[in-house]
């Protein structure tokens, strides 16, 4: 499968990249033509599909072999990357923002939220992001200061987070925050998981309601970061 992603990467996106860095093609685009030439909806979304049933049926959430989630094999993921990012950095690591976002939906979320939200995600039909690195605190976890409280029937989040890829372009995003004086482990069960992912597969503010500055980098032009407010 390596050389069949070289082969396909060098003839078909790099002679993309001029354009690419320039603002003159989308790499969503490209990350569609990819999913389509490698069958990513077969290989990723049909896997999900059963666990999706698996869920209604009664079994427990969580990542295994045949989830789907992160490509399924961390080694093949890992593959997909280095070929990719051997012609595109920036190609490379928006397709890497969407399989951090929906093999955590994958992962966590409810029968739902993996049809709604986690298939479309990693089948790269949807693009996503994930939201962790802050100002403050960079991509430490631990450090971080968003908050997310309850307010009635809602959650409310608070924070801002910095160098977001594919921020402004998602359809979704996956955001880490605390809740209440804690870094909330959200799992299939947590109503905070549940009712903020089917709330955000339902709606999303404006993206230029709520991201800042786009910052531009050398060789990943194409690649998209910004503030998320």
């Amino acid at each position: 499968i390596a050389e069949a992603l070289r082969d396909y990467c060098r003839r078909e996106i790099e002679p993309l990249v001029p354009r690419l860095e320039a603002g003159e093609a989308s790499p969503y685009d490209v990350m569609r033509g990819f999913a389509r030439a490698f069958g990513l909806d077969e290989m990723i979304g049909g896997a999900l599909r059963s666990k999706a049933a698996r869920l209604r049926g009664g079994a427990h959430g969580g990542g295994d072999e045949k989830s789907g989630a992160s490509l399924g094999d961390p080694a093949l993921f890992s593959i997909f990357a280095m070929e990719l990012a051997r012609v595109s950095p920036g190609v490379c690591l928006c397709v890497a923002a969407n399989f951090g976002c929906g093999s955590t939906i994958a992962e966590r979320g409810d029968a739902a939220l993996v049809e709604r939200c986690a298939i479309p995600v990693l089948t790269l039909e949807k693009v996503g992001c994930w939201e962790l690195t802050e100002p403050g605190s960079g991509s430490d976890a631990a450090g971080m200061r968003t908050r997310a409280r309850r307010d009635g029937n809602d959650w409310i989040l608070d924070g801002t987070k910095m160098w977001i890829t594919n921020g402004s372009v998602a359809d979704l995003a996956v955001v880490w925050a605390r809740a209440e004086d804690a870094i909330r482990g959200a799992h299939p069960g947590d109503d905070m998981f549940r009712e903020a992912g089917m709330a955000a597969a339902r709606q999303a503010r404006p993206a230029e309601d709520r991201r800042g500055p786009v910052d531009y980098k050398l060789a990943m032009v194409c690649q998209r970061t910004e503030r998320a407010l």
